[in-house]
């Protein structure tokens, strides 16, 4: 055949692979396989993006957000960072400070010293008012706030 990615229906006519599509698979299926805490594939947007859905759907699952905050750090995506410290915050309700504090201090290179340092006094004074002044367009546990998460 003359092009590698088309494959054939049983009526003949040619049926053509979309790179991006099996990209998209490809990060789908490793991201439910949830094997290692940080990921170290080539997919990581298109991780992220499926790492977000499933906090969305699985909100109390503290490993998958940890997972989220790490690959939006990797992505260098700062408006996933905040989105992911969001819903972490949330979801701690207090409690993990260490754990936070830990994060927060991987992502300030992304998020810069500013930011970094509000969310931490946010998270020490469980200080709901300061976190909703963030830009939440990548928070997907607040309600009210809509907004697409990502655009692949």
């Amino acid at each position: 055949m003359a092009n590698e990615n088309a494959d054939s229906r049983s009526n003949g006519t040619p049926i053509f692979i979309n790179e991006v599509a099996i990209d998209r698979i490809q990060a789908a299926f490793e991201t439910q396989n949830q094997g290692p805490l940080i990921y170290s594939g080539s997919l990581n947007q298109q991780n992220l993006y499926h790492q977000t859905r499933i906090v969305a759907s699985k909100p109390h699952c503290l490993l998958s957000h940890v997972r989220r905050v790490f690959l939006s750090i990797h992505c260098k995506n700062r408006a996933a960072v905040i989105g992911a410290f969001m819903d972490l915050f949330l979801i701690l309700r207090g409690r993990g400070g260490d754990l936070f504090e830990r994060l927060l201090k991987l992502a300030s290179t992304i998020l810069g010293s500013r930011l970094k340092d509000g969310l931490g006094r946010a998270f020490q004074g469980d200080d709901m008012q300061q976190m909703m002044r963030l830009p939440l367009d990548y928070s997907v546990l607040v309600n009210g706030r809509g907004g697409s998460i990502f655009q692949l």
